[in-house]
């Protein structure tokens, strides 16, 4: 299988984070301001010095931004790239990428989805998360094209050396 097997004219998107995932990540969210809204809490935040609680409000701001980009986060393949919303965009071209791994948790893919793990060539790795079937289909095929395209690269080279 190659890129040209692929048929990436259309681009394909999905969410990047399962319904399980987000329904746990929900209820963590829904937890902890219930428990934040108990009155021995509400007194101890009152307790603490002005640096303190503008860090518990920073730590509060990033959580809820994460879990916003959690809701809402898509993850789009086509014939340039791929690319992942989130609170830092992610963005990787396939002349850029060196080599790729589909990678999940055994047992745990019911929570925690497979990912898509790309290497550049200068040796920095992105990793790509994938909510829906179609795009872990779609992972799959694309580490099966990227390694062809690794051996293929190592077949030339070694035919040049001939």
């Amino acid at each position: 299988m190659t890129f040209d097997d692929l048929d990436l004219r259309q681009p394909v998107s999905g969410a990047s984070f399962g319904w399980t995932l987000k329904l746990a990540a929900g209820a963590v969210i829904g937890w902890l301001a219930m428990m934040a809204w108990q009155p021995d809490v509400r007194l101890g935040y009152e307790e603490l010095s002005t640096g303190g609680q503008l860090m518990m409000i920073g730590c509060l701001f990033v959580m809820l931004g994460c879990f916003v980009f959690l809701m809402v986060g898509r993850t789009t393949i086509d014939a340039q790239g791929i690319r992942q919303s989130w609170l830092w965009p992610k963005r990787m071209k396939w002349s850029e990428v060196s080599s790729a791994r589909f990678i999940g948790l055994p047992f745990m893919t019911w929570l925690f989805p497979p990912r898509l793990m790309l290497k550049r060539a200068n040796g920095s790795y992105t990793v790509f998360n994938g909510g829906t079937p179609q795009l872990h289909r779609l992972f799959a095929e694309l580490t099966v094209a990227v390694q062809n395209r690794q051996m293929q690269a190592k077949a030339d080279e070694l035919a040049a050396r001939r």
